[in-house]
């Protein structure tokens, strides 16, 4: 038996023989580079410990933090002209 896995672009549909293929492809279809796209990732990481932190000890500190991760999301997406749907499929 021979397993053949491909890849599918979340945006437009195009196939692909390789993951690395496929997410520039991605992220070319997005309009950003992988150094935003990292960035994005750096953001999205510190919105889940805040996330976590704010569940364990609920305070105006953890609070004050979550609300500063989430502003920088959207000041991210702002700059870039990126929708938060489009950043999800990648």
């Amino acid at each position: 038996m021979k397993r053949i896995i491909r890849y599918e672009c979340e945006l437009c549909g195009a196939v692909f023989d390789s993951e690395d293929e496929c997410h520039a492809h991605s992220l070319a279809e997005a309009g950003i580079s992988q150094e935003t796209y990292s960035e994005y990732r750096r953001i999205r990481t510190r919105i889940a410990r805040a996330s976590s932190t704010l569940n364990l000890m609920n305070n105006d500190k953890t609070r004050e933090e979550y609300d500063k991760a989430c502003e920088a999301e959207v000041k991210f997406v702002e700059k870039y002209g990126v929708s938060f749907d489009t950043l999800k499929k990648l």
